[in-house]
Formats: C-alpha cells, sequence, structure tokens
C-alpha cells in the first residue's frame, strides 16, 4: 500500500514552463500576470506531491555535498519571477559559510516552501530577506535540540515582514496538516514537511514571531566537515554546450519544452517516447549521442529495463536519470551499475543544465 501511495503521489510531475513562455513578452502584460499565477500554482502542487511522497515513503533522500548559496540563489530566481512587484527580497548570504551534505531536491523544494510561505504571509506587499551564515551553537542550543550532534552547523533564515504569529499558532505551526488558511487556500502538509526534511538531514529548525511583526524561519544544517571552496573562473560551470542529448520520456510536453530549453544552450537534441524508441535511436546514431536523459516510468520498457539495454549497446553511455520519484532503490540501483546522476522532477532548468555540463565534461 505503502509503495502505491509512493507511485500515485509522486506521479510525473513536470519541471515550471510557464517561465520559458514569459520570454519575449511584455512585462506588466495580462498574459505574464497569469503565467505567474500558473507558476505559483505549480510550485505549491509540486510541494504537496513531494510532501505526500516523503511521509508516505518514509522520506528516502540522495545525500552530496552542496552550496547552500548556490542552493539558495536557485530558489531566489524562481521566487523573483513570481513573487510580485510589491515584495522586495533581499539576500545576505555570507561567503564563509561551508559546505553541507544532503539531497539539493529535497532541500530545495524545502526552502521553496519557507519563501512562498513568507511572500504569501505579505498580501500586501513588504519584503523577504533570506540569509546565511556558519554558526558554532552554544550549549543551550543542543539542550532545546538534545537529538542533534555538536559541531558546526550553517543556518539558513527566511524573515517576512507580514502580519506575524501569536505565540499558540506558533506552537502548532510544524503539525501535519495545520494551516491558519482555509484548506482551499493552502492544502498540504507544508510547514510539517518542511520539518521532517530538515530532521531527515541532521538539523532543526526553528521559528521567531510575533503579531504584527513578521517571521523568521531558521534552519540549521550540520556543516561538512571542510569549509567551502571558492570556485576559480577556470572551475565555473557553464550551462551552455553542442553536444547531442536524447530525451527518453513518454510525457510529450516535458520533451518539448526541455527540449526547446536545451536547444537555447546550443545542445542537439532528440526526443523518444519509450524505451523502445529509444533503443531503436541509439542503434542508429550511437556515434552521435553522448548523453541521455532517461524516464524511470514509462510504458513498455521501464527505464530501469531501457538502461540495461543501452549500457549493453553502448558501454559507458553517459546517462542521467530523471523522474517524478525521490531517489528510490530502482534509481539507487543504476546509479550503482553505471547511471552518471539522478535528477528530480520538478526541477529548476539550471540545476539540470549544470549536471549535463558537470556528467559530459568528466565523462
Amino acid at each position: 500500500m505503502t509503495e502505491r501511495l509512493c507511485q500515485l503521489s509522486g506521479g510525473e510531475a513536470l519541471s515550471c514552463g510557464p517561465s520559458l513562455l514569459k520570454k519575449g513578452m511584455e512585462k506588466g502584460s495580462s498574459k505574464i500576470v497569469d503565467l505567474e499565477s500558473i507558476e505559483r500554482l505549480s510550485l505549491r502542487g509540486a510541494n504537496l506531491t513531494k510532501a505526500l511522497m516523503a511521509f508516505s515513503c518514509k522520506g528516502i533522500y540522495y545525500p552530496r555535498v552542496l552550496s547552500v548559496n548556490r542552493l539558495l540563489e536557485s530558489v531566489i530566481k524562481v521566487i523573483g519571477q513570481t513573487a510580485g512587484i510589491d515584495i522586495k527580497i533581499k539576500t545576505e548570504l555570507s561567503q564563509e559559510v561551508a559546505e553541507i551534505i544532503g539531497d539539493d531536491g529535497q532541500l530545495y523544494q524545502t526552502i521553496m516552501n519557507l519563501c512562498l510561505n513568507a511572500c504569501e504571509a505579505m498580501p500586501e506587499g513588504g519584503t523577504m530577506t533570506v540569509k546565511t551564515a556558519e554558526v558554532k551553537p552554544e550549549e543551550g542550543f543542543f539542550m532545546v535540540h538534545p537529538g542533534l550532534r555538536k559541531g558546526r552547523y550553517v543556518s539558513i533564515s527566511v524573515s517576512d515582514t507580514g502580519g506575524g504569529m501569536d505565540a499558540e499558532t506558533t506552537e502548532h505551526i510544524f503539525e501535519p496538516f495545520f494551516t491558519t488558511h482555509s484548506l482551499a487556500e493552502r492544502p498540504g502538509l507544508g510547514l510539517s514537511m518542511v520539518s521532517s526534511v530538515v530532521e531527515g538531514h541532521g538539523g532543526c529548525i526553528d521559528v521567531e514571531s510575533e503579531t504584527g511583526k513578521g517571521s523568521t524561519f531558521t534552519i540549521y544544517l550540520p556543516a561538512a566537515r571542510e569549509k567551502k571552496r571558492e570556485a576559480t573562473p577556470e572551475q565555473v560551470v557553464t550551462l551552455k554546450g553542442n553536444e547531442t542529448i536524447m530525451i527518453v520520456d513518454n510525457d510529450k510536453d516535458f520533451r518539448k519544452s526541455t527540449a526547446r530549453w536545451l536547444n537555447e544552450l546550443g545542445y542537439a537534441v532528440l526526443e523518444t517516447q519509450s524505451g523502445e524508441d529509444a533503443l531503436h535511436l541509439l542503434e542508429d546514431k550511437k556515434d552521435d549521442i553522448d548523453i541521455v536523459l532517461l524516464n524511470m516510468l514509462m510504458e513498455g520498457l521501464s527505464g530501469e529495463e531501457t538502461f540495461m539495454k543501452m549500457r549493453d549497446m553502448v558501454p559507458g553511455l553517459a546517462v542521467i536519470i530523471c523522474t517524478g520519484y525521490s531517489i528510490d532503490n530502482g534509481a539507487r540501483q543504476l546509479l550503482a551499475e553505471g547511471a552518471r546522476d539522478f535528477i528530480q522532477k520538478p526541477f529548476e532548468h539550471d540545476s539540470l543544465a549544470r549536471k549535463i555540463r558537470q556528467v559530459l565534461d568528466n565523462h
């Protein structure tokens, strides 16, 4: 039953396509306003889907070394396009923070949730401030949070200048399905999911709020052992390329929007809607295809079956697994068998571009 619920809730969530449609449109036009509304609804739906998955599937994580600031910059880029002209966004990202170890997809959605909440707390406009810092908490902190290991932490705080919350509301804010809104306004697991993801990463979340004075949510995540090293200009990853990418996905809209965006970056793109079609195309163009973006859940041959057959045809073929699920045993097995990376839908396009470039440059 739990596995089936994971399938139903995971689905095939799409990356947000409205941002592509807004290109070239006149700022302030009614069409852009409508598309921004669609983006906000899409992000809310994605958060709810991932929340249901984590609660029913026990929250499976795919940890790696991450730059918190880079993750936040990706979130702010999306929020900046959807928050509205009445909301000012300020960032105070410390350049001294260490890297962390975590699941970039889960943490991206968690921070996105906090930022969306902050924007919604300011219906008349206001300022959202996002900060990062590296801290070494004092003993009192660990008395309040006895389950945390002692050491250095990276803090991420999201503040708003909205109406704030009273003490009773603050006390219950992280309970499942608790909300100060009606279900029609905001259904879902919300801050309970945020707390669950943060705890799963060995951290905690605190809230400070007062009626009429806004709210501040602060996430604390364990710092990785080594401090973040600043990238030299030669190490900065470009998003563009001229290689050939094959997209294997049964969702036409996803294929078309992703292909169009990759074309804009300079890549040649081949599209197939099934594992069978992908194998036929690979047989004809095995010398031309540099990397494959492979969906896990398809009719006919599954992603796992398709990958194994591709590997037999072209040993060492670079493949990135792409799915609406958090990483599961099937995806882990493919990574163990030679798949180069994994990305969870919906994703920031720049995140996919970085993965593609990193895989190709290290191939």
